[in-house]
């Protein structure tokens, strides 16, 4: 079984303009994958379809093998954290505790088991101690992890994450990096993340799909795609800065079969290069 399937699926906006088109993506269980794209490729529509808030008017998204569009998928709705681009759109309660509380409680969770998950989610991110914290008076990289936390709250197998660095400063990014793999590796969660943001995907995927227009582009190992400058120039991407020295340096050293795609990694093949 797998975690998520999207078959064919199309999507218009309520003006009639079309967001995703015949678009097809498979993830499996316990699977990183990167949804690669512009602004306006509709990379979050497509995380609003995978989540069930969105319905196509073509084909079909399945998710832990039941179908979006069914009764049974309510029972699986629980098993799914999105987390959003903007997380003012996610925090609105008066304070930080209240919002991880939010979901838990809605549940309908004994009043020990709700502040169990609340600690426990806040503790995960590094937000304890702030829980009775107004959200307004968060920084920005506080107020991803804050979001992060409402849906590790729920206790969720599948992760659905909206541009997750956008807006964070290097420090801040790197640890969100660092937040979102932990969570794969430690706890099996399944972590779909949509972002344009071509330095991350490297390290948060083993899997890349490349989205323009609503349309796949193509999908494959981030090593592969990264290396096709057709391809990243037809979705208004650039490689990571790791893949651009090695282009320009691999005629002068030579090929290395596939593209380093972090900076140590760029190190090491040219350290062992001129060895």
């Amino acid at each position: 079984m797998k975690a998520i399937e999207v078959v064919d699926v199309s999507y218009s906006y309520p003006d009639g303009r079309l967001a995703l088109d015949g678009v097809s993506v498979s993830v499996e269980v316990g699977e990183r994958v990167a949804i690669l794209g512009p602004n306006g490729a509709g990379k979050s529509t497509l995380l609003m379809v995978m989540s069930g808030l969105l319905q196509p008017f073509r084909g079909e998204v399945r998710v832990l093998g039941v179908p979006t569009s069914s009764k049974d998928f309510e029972r699986v709705r629980l098993r799914i954290g999105l987390v959003f681009q903007q997380p003012d759109d996610q925090l609105f309660s008066p304070t930080l505790w209240e919002d991880v509380a939010y979901g838990p409680q809605n549940m309908g969770l004994s009043a020990e088991e709700v502040e169990k998950r609340v600690g426990e989610s806040l503790e995960y991110v590094g937000l304890a101690g702030l829980e009775h914290r107004p959200p307004y008076r968060l920084s920005v990289g506080e107020k991803k992890k804050a979001a992060l936390a409402t849906a590790l709250a729920m206790k969720p197998q599948i992760l659905l994450l909206d541009e997750p660095t956008a807006n964070l400063e290097p420090a801040s990014r790197t640890e969100f990096v660092e937040l979102i793999n932990r969570l794969n590796r430690e706890e099996g969660i399944t972590v779909v993340t949509a972002t344009h943001d071509v330095s991350i995907v490297p390290q948060i995927s083993d899997k890349v799909y490349v989205l323009q227009s609503g349309r796949v582009l193509r999908e494959g190992a981030p090593n592969r795609i990264f290396l096709d400058l057709e391809l990243l120039r037809s979705a208004k991407l650039e490689p990571p800065p790791s893949v651009q020295a090695y282009m320009a340096l691999k005629e002068l050293i030579g090929d290395a079969g596939c593209a380093p795609l972090t900076t140590q990694e760029l190190i090491s093949w040219v350290a062992r290069a001129l060895s």
